[in-house]
């Protein structure tokens, strides 16, 4: 009896806690999909990655909604996996997406769902429990493509996110307990009480968040990362089996051929002198590698293996070399060698896929079928390594590449179709082309340029290589001369698409994007309500409602919104943002640089929390606290006008006039048609004693707004109403 106690007092205890925590309300739900109440569908939880990631840290999965009873005739295939699955930038583009569109149109006799549950950021130890969640909901076939974020994801040993585990058995323990109300509680309990000693990043910064944690190929972590990636696959192929549902496991497709590694290390215990030779040998290589002689450079480079082989960035000039003299095989040897001795691992690497070959292959007798998604995208190029032709940057799949790889799946799919199905097929069971996907899912040429503007904020920023930076900086700006009223043209696709599908989330997103791009702000809040009605937890939407009703002026109704927000997600940097716009135009600049300061703490490379955050303190009388931040907001962000003027005011406010007259300057270039702008840079000038600039400038105002020129006696006194 004493035993029984001593086992079964505890447990009581801890059922009674856990009890008395759900029904006080604490805590969250974690699981992908919850059961509605009201109509018993499933929609995706959006509080699903706190679990893994923190309140703070979490990013939504896709807004989906799973009818409570699986259509008739319908074939439901789930994608697993992380930011390149679920289709980042636009995971309208993503090859779920055109998966379901191929199937669709080659086999209309059968209705195909493709369910995308990819989440930025997430590895195997998390899509593990999202392939548990999944298996009562009717699927037929499961799709895992992962292995991009086994290294920095949670639990990796360059994770920044939670600390690394070695032991599987441990980690999914670590899971359980969090997935229960108490043990929620703890892990609260214990955050609060690290308070500001914890060295969680407050907000999901990217890439950036990564850049110290540098893991080297030769780190022992490795081999214990590779070994659970392969047991959290293994227990997901059982997942799929249990469900008895086919399983497609694909190999990862990265960029080795267009992008440099991140971070190279030299090998350990290279003395300096040799460090001196190496760079020395190096240097020179890559000296004739830009003057056009490739096979002189490699001579080099050699020399500098010779020394040290281990350093990434050296392998990957020698394959850019080898690619230059046409030998396929050095080179893809080469750039994988580079990717896999890159120290920032955001990228599957060899024995990532490899595990994936060997795991997958020969199984088809078990419903386990292996689709090598990256030899069979490699195929597109005529030297057999994947570059920019497929991916926007290290792993994200532009159009071409998600067509790449849903055309891959789109043949093993197929093969196990029933075969009244296949027999209904409308023409071959080849794919179908790019274009005809292309048309299916709306893609057009200014989607491609979104996409490229999208990734434009991420490539930015560390790690990414500069030089290589401005090479897609181009391929992103070359697409901003669509012709003249391509925006109006597309957004009148989509209006048209979303009255044949009312209710398909991706279009009327896109579209309330472009609605926006055309100044229909009210057209777009009434779009949003729509996504609302249907995710009303989503935070995204209700953050695009309050940018929508701001730009249309209505800041009392937006407000609510953007309060809603913050209380669930009180470290949400956009809604942060926007409340200081509305505090700006309420005229309490104290108030805003409060919400300034917050976004500010929490992204300190957001150009418009700083250049927010500089506005405020513009109005409040503090130039040169303001002057920081606008000048930081100058620096991520030089060709913005407004940034420009901003800037200068601060700068004005202090006297400094000489700066703030080359400041307003390259402002009323940038924005010629402002004529605050030019009305502000007449008075500098005047005031700097350079007459002829200041009248015309003042010329250049009064012809754009003359009831403007009230505000600026000084210049009405000195140079009257001009002719116009």
């Amino acid at each position: 009896m004493r035993a029984a106690v001593a086992v079964l007092a505890p447990l009581i205890f801890l059922g009674a806690a856990e009890l008395a925590l759900r029904a006080a309300g604490y805590g969250c739900n974690t699981h992908f999909f919850l059961r509605s109440a009201g109509t018993g569908d499933y929609p995706s939880n959006p509080r699903f990655g706190w679990r893994f990631f923190g309140r703070e840290l979490s990013q939504p999965p896709l807004p989906l909604i799973l009818p409570a009873r699986k259509p008739d005739n319908t074939f439901r295939i789930f994608v697993f996996g992380s930011s390149a699955a679920m289709g980042v930038p636009d995971p309208a583009f993503s090859f779920s997406r055109i998966l379901e569109a191929m199937l669709n149109d080659r086999y209309p006799a059968l209705r195909f769902d493709v369910i995308n549950t990819g989440m930025v950021a997430i590895n195997s130890h998390v899509i593990l429990p999202i392939v548990r969640d999944c298996r009562g909901l009717g699927g037929d076939l499961f799709v895992v493509y992962m292995g991009n974020n086994e290294v920095v994801g949670p639990f990796g040993p360059g994770s920044v996110i939670r600390g690394y585990t070695p032991s599987v058995r441990t980690i999914r323990a670590m899971l359980f307990l969090q997935s229960t109300r108490l043990g929620q509680w703890l892990r609260n309990t214990l955050q609060a009480l690290r308070g500001s000693r914890s060295k969680t990043p407050g907000e999901w910064g990217g890439m950036e968040m990564f850049l110290k944690n540098r893991v080297a190929a030769d780190d022992p972590r490795l081999d214990v990362t590779a070994a659970n990636f392969e047991a959290n696959l293994r227990e997901i192929i059982r997942e799929a089996q249990r469900a008895k549902a086919g399983i497609v496991v694909a190999t990862v497709l990265t960029n080795v051929k267009d992008l440099p590694p991140f971070a190279s290390l030299h090998r350990a215990g290279l003395s300096e002198s040799a460090k001196v030779q190496w760079e020395h040998a190096f240097t020179e290589g890559l000296a004739l590698e830009k003057a056009g002689r490739p096979r002189e450079a490699i001579a080099h480079y050699e020399a500098a293996a010779a020394i040290d082989d281990r350093y990434a960035a050296l392998q990957f000039r020698m394959g850019r070399c080898f690619l230059a003299m046409n030998d396929g095989d050095q080179a893809r040897r080469r750039l994988e060698l580079a990717r896999d001795l890159d120290a920032l691992r955001f990228r599957a690497d060899t024995r990532i896929n490899r595990v994936i070959r060997e795991t997958a292959g020969g199984r088809e007798s078990d419903g386990v079928y292996l689709v090598d998604a990256e030899r069979s995208a490699q195929g597109n190029d005529p030297r057999g390594v994947a570059g920019e032709e497929l991916l926007y940057e290290h792993v994200h799949l532009t159009f071409e590449g998600n067509y790449a790889v849903a055309a891959a799946l789109f043949r093993e799919v197929s093969r196990h179709l029933p075969e009244k199905t296949r027999e209904t097929a409308q023409g071959n069971i080849e794919p179908p082309s790019l274009e005809r996907c292309a048309e299916l899912t709306l893609f057009t040429p200014l989607l491609r340029h979104r996409g490229y503007c999208s990734m434009s904020s991420l490539t930015s920023k560390p790690p990414f290589d500069s030089e290589w930076n401005a090479g897609f900086l181009a391929k992103r700006d070359r697409g901003a001369s669509l012709p003249a009223g391509t925006l109006e043209q597309t957004a009148e696709l989509y209006r048209r698409a979303l009255e044949r599908r009312p209710d398909d989330l991706p279009t009327r997103e896109i579209l309330v994007d472009f609605l926006l791009g055309l100044g229909r702000n009210l057209e777009a809040a009434e779009h949003c309500r729509r996504l609302l009605e249907r995710f009303p937890d989503w935070p995204n939407a209700r953050v695009i409602l309050a940018k929508a009703l701001i730009e249309d002026g209505r800041d009392p109704e937006a407000q609510p919104h953007l309060r809603a927000v913050l209380k669930a997600m009180p470290n949400n940097g956009d809604a942060r943002i926007l409340m200081g716009v509305i505090e700006i135009r309420r005229n309490e600049p104290g108030r805003a640089a409060e919400e300034f300061q917050a976004a500010v703490a929490l992204r300190p490379g957001d150009d418009m929390a700083q250049a927010g955050l500089g506005q405020a303190l513009v109005l409040l009388k503090e130039p040169g606290k303001a002057e920081k931040h606008c000048a930081l907001a100058v620096g991520k962000e030089p060709a913005k006008a407004e940034y420009r003027f901003l800037l200068g005011t601060a700068l004005r406010d202090q006297g400094k006039l000489a700066q703030s007259l080359a400041a307003f300057t390259r402002a009323t270039e940038l924005d010629p048609r402002n004529p605050t702008y030019h009305y502000t840079l007449a008075l500098n000038a005047y005031q700097l004693g350079q007459t002829n600039t200041a009248q015309s400038h003042y010329e250049a105002g009064f012809a754009l707004a003359p009831r403007l020129a009230g505000e600026f006696p000084a210049l009405t006194a000195a140079f009257g109403k001009p002719d116009r």
